[in-house]
């Protein structure tokens, strides 16, 4: 196994946003803003094999994301959501 065959790198983007009747504006989340899952972001995913002679020992995944929340003062927020060995 080469080192190219062992690793993944890859980029995700999530816009989410609407216009609520209700509210009389534009909404940047889905159903409710307390859903961190639910925001406009970007991130990365990262994933990494280990291996020896006999085999997979391991493997390694990171996952992350900037979020963009708009309620109450608008701020970008990292978010590290499943990180594992």
């Amino acid at each position: 196994m080469t080192l190219a065959e062992s690793r993944l790198l890859y980029f995700e983007a999530q816009a989410v946003g609407g216009y609520s009747s209700h509210q009389d504006k534009v909404v940047y989340d889905s159903m409710s803003h307390r859903d961190v899952m639910q925001k406009p972001s970007i991130g990365a995913d990262y994933i990494q094999k280990f291996s020896n002679k006999t085999g997979d020992w391991g493997t390694l995944a990171l996952q992350g994301r900037l979020t963009w929340d708009n309620e109450g003062h608008p701020s970008v927020e990292p978010q590290l959501y499943n990180a594992y060995l």
